[in-house]
């Protein structure tokens, strides 16, 4: 099974690697959050299933934000380890007994000859450097590189569909469509011709909100600067700060669950574990927020409607494009997972409440003003109870 890697970002990677174990090596192991992790991902201690190893085990996930050639990506693996073991060796650190490495990064098994030199692949070399680790006293190793991450969840359908949006090539729209085409069959249209509506509607940049009463009709795709977050350090480089669009795309590699989001994970307390799922832009008037809402808005939109626009409806394929386009340039990475935006603007809902009340009627609840907006976008009447399974 071939599964990519690119949509997920350390985080996710360690959470995918950790829901793995629990599976394969059992629920009695401990995991540890994102951070000054102590050299681990995931312990366990007894027999550990799959190995003829008992004793205390240690799992390190190392994931590689971006894959270069094989020989880079190998020695970045090979760093990598060397730190681990550093940790071990002048931390106080309890030393494992064995001990995996579990990585995005793909090593060649090719071991053979040149000539009349030996050569060998990066898995080989992998396996000798840990073998190195027994000095410390660990006995065993494993490598978890990719392929056999994608062979280890070919046996795992729970958790490759868990993890579906970030693992598989396909797009994410074609398996909500098969998911809710049982109950509306022409619930494939509908979708795609949100999407659509909303992206052509919102694609000029509202520069009345800026004070410009003209209004000219001007693409954001075309003007879009993605403004960097407070936390920025100032006079970086551009492409190393911290933009405001390209923060969101990136955490759109994360997996936000309700037990992710609520901290509630097998083997480790809320207060460790807790992944913010929500995030405030603030900013004064002016300065930004709104257009880079829209923008990221646009974003998903055009993230999701480019390859089925390209054959399906040419100038919605050209506006994806230049949204996709505009976004590299300000160094949005693109290999997020895919996620259906919704935009609510506050004053327009504002004045939907205050019509109500003014014709004593019942205030809409904020469901209520989306799935108003979606069946406008779409041109079909949509129910809330419609939202329940999407």
């Amino acid at each position: 099974m071939n599964l990519d890697f690119s949509r997920l970002n350390g985080q996710s990677f360690e959470r995918l690697i950790r829901t793995l174990c629990f599976q394969l090596i059992g629920s009695p192991g401990e995991v540890f959050a994102s951070g000054a992790d102590g050299a681990r991902d995931f312990t366990f201690e007894g027999q550990i299933p799959g190995y003829e190893w008992t004793g205390y085990l240690v799992v390190q996930a190392k994931f590689k934000e971006k894959l270069q050639s094989p020989a880079q990506d190998l020695a970045w693996l090979k760093k990598q380890l060397d730190n681990e073991k550093k940790k071990y060796q002048t931390r106080k650190l309890r030393i494992p007994a064995y001990y995996i490495v579990a990585t995005n990064v793909s090593l060649s098994g090719a071991d053979g000859k040149t000539g009349a030199r030996e050569t060998k692949g990066g898995a080989t070399k992998i396996k000798e450097q840990l073998a190195g680790w027994k000095a410390l006293g660990v006995k065993a190793s494993d490598v978890w590189a990719a392929d056999k991450i994608s062979d280890l969840l070919g046996s795992q359908e729970s958790i490759r569909r868990t993890y579906s949006a970030w693992l598989t090539p396909g797009d994410v729209l074609v398996e909500l469509i098969d998911e809710v085409k049982g109950r509306r069959p022409d619930f494939e249209q509908i979708i795609r011709r949100a999407l659509r509506t909303n992206l052509r509607k919102d694609q000029y940049a509202r520069l009345r909100d800026a004070g410009d009463v003209a209004d000219p009709q001007i693409r954001t795709s075309q003007i879009f600067v993605d403004l960097p977050l407070r936390n920025s350090p100032e006079g970086s480089d551009p492409h190393n700060r911290i933009n405001s669009v390209a923060h969101l795309a990136l955490r759109a590699k994360e997996k936000f669950g309700p037990r992710e989001a609520l901290g509630i994970t097998i083997g480790i307390s809320a207060d460790r574990s807790t992944s913010k799922n929500k995030i405030v832009l603030l900013g004064g008037p002016g300065q930004g927020k709104s257009t880079a809402s829209m923008f990221a808005a646009q974003l998903f939109r055009a993230q999701m409607l480019h390859d089925w626009a390209k054959t399906n409806d040419t100038q919605t394929f050209q506006l994806a494009h230049e949204i996709l386009e505009r976004a590299e340039k300000q160094g949005v990475d693109l290999t997020f997972a895919r996620r259906f935006p919704v935009f609510v603007s506050l004053p327009r809902y504002a004045d939907n409440i205050s019509s109500a009340r003014q014709n004593h009627q019942q205030i809409p609840s904020l469901l209520t003003h989306i799935v108003t907006d979606f069946s406008s976008a779409c041109d079909e009447e949509i129910r809330k109870g419609d939202s329940e399974h999407g």
